[in-house]
């Protein structure tokens, strides 16, 4: 099973207690982070919270990285055994339906940017460890990563 610990400098305490708690999280072991996608009951699908947390850790991470961080490579995981990423939550895809296309046209656009803000972001290179399927919208943040691996087990 992978280990990590957190880095104590990185981030305040109520930081990286917040995102211990949130959908995703960060770690750092040696010179290597892990960002985890932290759903593992739905597979770990991306949702509009999941978005925005992910892109406030992008954020934070690339302040940390600019400073005084020895990271030189994230690794990129979902939490469990079975998925990387079940793609975009269904039951708020649904929701999309009655919507005008123009509308869905800006709520995906938004939807997808908070997750693939990281391509921008970080001056690292993301490795995606795919420890299951990557659907949909997993899909695409595995392909937005510099480089795809298989992974096995819990992440």
């Amino acid at each position: 099973k992978h280990s990590t610990r957190v880095n104590n400098h990185a981030f305040g305490s109520e930081i990286r207690k917040r995102l211990s708690s949130s959908l995703v999280s960060w770690s750092t072991n040696d010179k290597v982070g892990t960002i985890t996608l932290k759903s593992p009951k739905t597979f770990n699908a991306l949702t509009i919270e999941m978005g925005k947390d992910f892109e406030a850790l992008i954020g934070k991470i690339e302040k940390e990285l600019y400073n005084e961080s020895d990271v030189q490579a994230i690794v990129l995981c979902g939490e469990g055994d079975k998925a990387f990423s079940a793609g975009g939550n269904l039951e708020w895809l649904h929701s999309l339906s009655d919507n005008a296309v123009h509308n869905n046209v800006d709520n995906m656009v938004q939807f997808y940017s908070s997750f693939i803000c990281m391509r921008q972001k970080l001056p690292v290179p993301v490795i995606a460890a795919l420890q299951g399927p990557a659907m949909g919208a997993g899909a695409c943040l595995a392909l937005s990563c510099d480089l795809r691996v298989a992974a096995s087990g819990d992440t």
